[in-house]
């Protein structure tokens, strides 16, 4: 199973992206998560959570770019 679909089966998220090559995974929510809640949805999937940290998402415009509006 993949990271992004054993996350999106325990939590309700809105977007999950996964990269291999980078080696991490961000998930964009509408409430936020324990660490706890996200180790416990990636437990039976083999994934290992190292690092978790939230932040505001900020929606980009086209191109990229911040919205200012």
């Amino acid at each position: 199973m993949m990271c992004y679909d054993a996350v999106r089966k325990k939590l309700p998220v809105k977007s999950v992206k996964s990269s291999h090559k980078m080696g991490e995974t961000v998930i964009i929510a509408g409430e936020e998560f324990s660490a706890a809640q996200i180790t416990s949805a990636l437990q039976d999937s083999g994934y290992k959570v190292v690092d978790v940290r939230s932040e505001p998402y900020q929606k980009q415009g086209l191109f990229g770019r911040k919205n200012t509006r």
